[in-house]
């Protein structure tokens, strides 16, 4: 697990990384540690796959009543 200005990354025992945005509204499958340093140093938007949080997965504080 690592932290960035904007993040949480964490590294599965695949070795699979995660980034977990700083608001916990979104998380990014990363491939490897090269799609992490494209993101986080170089700023590469378009890098990984995006999935938005919903419902049960949002923190409490972040969830709307339906």
């Amino acid at each position: 697990m690592a932290t960035s200005d904007f993040a949480i990354l964490f590294v599965t025992a695949e070795g699979g990384w995660w980034l977990l945005d700083e608001t916990w509204l979104l998380y990014i499958r990363l491939r490897d540690f090269n799609d992490v340093i494209r993101l986080i140093l170089f700023g590469e938007r378009d890098i990984g796959t995006r999935v938005t949080l919903e419902g049960a997965q949002l923190p409490p504080a972040n969830r709307r009543d339906a």
